[in-house]
């Protein structure tokens, strides 16, 4: 029941990045080092790349 949980979770989330990242028309991207380190950090910044959307790292 739990992985089933953290599963709906990850989707929702997933879902919601993708959503809004093909409604924005750039992305600021706060390069800290917990965001260099998450895998989904770099999945969002990788995304908004093969989007064409601009990346704007801080």
């Amino acid at each position: 029941m739990n992985l089933w949980h953290e599963l709906i979770s990850y989707f929702s989330a997933t879902q919601a990045m993708t959503d809004a990242v093909e409604n924005s028309e750039f992305i600021i991207i706060c390069m800290s080092d917990s965001y260099k380190r998450s895998a989904y950090c770099q999945a969002e910044a990788e995304y908004a790349f093969r989007c064409k959307r601009r990346l704007l790292p801080v």
